[in-house]
């Protein structure tokens, strides 16, 4: 079954999150639909996105009609609502994937300076070992 808050719109491009307004919202946020994109080209990851923030925008209506006395949000409102739960998401995404990254971009260049430099000085070592163990075994080299 085709879920219609996924869309794809061009071979390549990232995949969208669509959110079809209810009938009885649509007068009250002006708009029949909206759509925003997940940065992701990945359908497998963008499925449990989009499912993600479809769960949300149902909870985000349900609220609306169940409070008339609150402030009645715009579409741009819920879209920055979805916008930080998407980034939530990815960051959970990444944590998981990768690892959580505890060095800053400073920190992680001085590391692989760092590594390098230690790489340098054990290929030395061990060119300076094998011309000893060379001298050992052939005093005339």
């Amino acid at each position: 079954m085709k879920n219609s808050y996924l869309v794809h719109r061009k071979t390549g491009g990232f995949h969208l999150f669509r959110s079809i307004v209810p009938l009885d919202l649509q007068p009250l946020l002006g708009t029949r639909q909206f759509q925003l994109s997940l940065g992701c080209g990945i359908l497998g990851q963008s499925k449990i996105l989009s499912f993600h923030l479809n769960t949300i925008t149902q909870f985000i209506y349900n609220s609306i009609r169940e409070n008339p006395d609150m402030k009645k949000p715009t579409t741009d409102d819920i879209k920055e609502i979805l916008k930080v739960e998407l980034e939530k998401s990815k960051r959970h995404v990444q944590h998981y994937y990768l690892g959580p990254n505890r060095l800053s971009e400073t920190e992680r260049l001085k590391s692989i300076l760092k590594d390098e430099e230690q790489e340098g000085q054990f290929r030395q070592d061990l060119k300076q070992d094998y011309q000893n163990t060379l001298k050992e075994f052939n005093p005339k080299v």
